[in-house]
């Protein structure tokens, strides 16, 4: 064998080589490979709607409100926090809505004699925001059974819904609280990737 066929082998070796490097970093950046992993922590993200402008005071709101009409702050992580919990390429979120008295104001207890409505909204865009009619409730059994709305009374007490999301690719999600009266809401959730 000469010189440059030794030298045109090795040559064809190293670009095969650099060729079949470049083509499985480009399959595990985009994520066509699998594999069983681990679960882990990234893999769930809790999101507290009506967060004040610090990390440290998340609140109940004590009035009708959207969670996205909110002072924008920036969280620990460095995220800016816009009202809404982003969602997208969630596999699963669950919801949660709590209605009582939280005594989050940390003015003494707040009456809890009234009515309190909550609506989930979400987005494609995390703009333009349409009501979501499909949460679906631990003791459902039916696919008929899908709500649009649910309503706490003159009690303390959380309910949970998962939301059917159907092969939507949501991106966002906002809580909408309507207050009958008096009392203290929480809207919070965490979404499985």
């Amino acid at each position: 064998m000469n010189k440059k066929t030794k030298i045109f082998i090795i040559a064809s070796f190293l670009i095969g080589l650099i060729a079949g490097g470049i083509w499985f970093a480009g399959q595990l950046t985009l994520g066509n490979l699998t594999k069983d992993e681990p679960v882990s922590v990234e893999r769930f993200k809790n999101y507290e709607f009506f967060a004040s402008t610090t990390a440290t005071s998340f609140t109940a709101t004590s009035t009708s409100a959207t969670s996205t009409n909110i002072i924008q702050w920036i969280d620990s992580s460095g995220r800016v926090d816009k009202g809404y919990m982003n969602i997208a390429g969630a596999k699963k979120v669950e919801v949660y809505f709590n209605r009582g008295d939280n005594n989050l104001s940390g003015e003494g207890a707040q009456a809890n004699t009234g009515t309190t409505k909550f609506r989930l909204q979400t987005s494609f865009d995390g703009v333009t925001w349409n009501y979501f009619e499909k949460l679906v409730s631990a003791t459902t059994t039916s696919v008929n059974d899908r709500i649009a709305s649910t309503t706490i009374s003159a009690a303390t007490s959380t309910l949970t819904y998962g939301l059917d999301l159907d092969y939507h690719p949501f991106f966002a999600l906002r809580c909408i609280v309507i207050e009958f009266d008096d009392g203290e809401h929480r809207c919070y959730a965490t979404a499985e990737y």
